[in-house]
């Protein structure tokens, strides 16, 4: 089986490519900006596509950049590639409302941020322009290879720029690929069971002026009913305690 990922040195897409290529019957082709247009006549059962912005600060300061770093890049995959199964890596801010969101919940674009939004019309052009495909809309990924995000600048001892009390839902980078090979075709939200408030890992990380809050609790009863799935503090501890060993 042929699986091309695109995005293939990212650090989700890196973490397919490592999966798959340590398993048999899988042929891996990791797809970057370098070796693109190498891989466009190549026949795909699988397409990954884990490529485009996932800063969700520079999407909502610049959403006409990211528009074209996450959404053009999707719609021109799907004409440049030939594949049987396209999966897309998509986030849970596709929903405006993130308590018990569920994968069937009605969406309303206007009320999302650039960073969600681009996102959206990524799922929809790929729901609209492709027959077989699953889209992975995953909360915070965190994990070995990691290099930003709140838990990687507890870490580093870095300033954090969201609020201590709010709370986020993680998934260890990990599962991404397991899940992939574990599930069939429809939307899955990709996130740890529960939420973690970030005031109870911080320990002395310094923190901005005026953090944000943020609140994330989307439901995972779909993913948990398929995979078995962990907690999200289970993960973050996971990290916490690998990194700061």
């Amino acid at each position: 089986m042929k699986i091309g990922i695109l995005g293939g040195e990212g650090f989700i897409g890196s973490e397919i490519v490592r999966y798959f290529s340590n398993l048999k019957h899988y042929e891996i082709y990791s797809i970057t900006k370098k070796n693109y247009y190498d891989h466009v006549n190549i026949a795909f059962d699988i397409l990954v596509n884990a490529n485009g912005n996932t800063s969700k600060h520079y999407a909502n300061r610049e959403p006409y950049i990211d528009f074209g770093l996450s959404t053009y890049t999707t719609f021109k995959s799907i004409y440049d590639f030939e594949f049987d199964k396209y999966i897309l890596i998509s986030t849970v801010d596709v929903y405006s409302r993130k308590q018990n969101s569920r994968e069937t919940d009605l969406i309303t674009p206007v009320l999302l941020s650039s960073y969600g939004f681009n996102k959206y019309m990524s799922e929809n052009i790929v729901k609209r322009y492709t027959d077989n495909h699953i889209i992975l809309r995953c909360c915070s990924v965190i994990g070995n290879g990691m290099s930003k995000g709140v838990v990687n600048d507890i870490i580093c001892k870095r300033e954090i720029y969201i609020n201590p009390k709010s709370k986020l839902q993680f998934i260890n980078v990990y599962e991404i690929p397991k899940i992939i090979e574990y599930i069939g075709s429809g939307t899955y939200n990709i996130c740890g069971e529960g939420n973690v408030r970030i005031e109870d890992i911080i320990g002395d990380t310094p923190i901005v002026k005026k953090p944000q809050l943020q609140m994330y609790d989307v439901n995972t009863s779909l993913l948990k009913s398929i995979y078995p799935i962990k907690t999200s503090r289970e993960y973050v501890d996971e990290v916490l305690d690998e990194r700061m060993e």
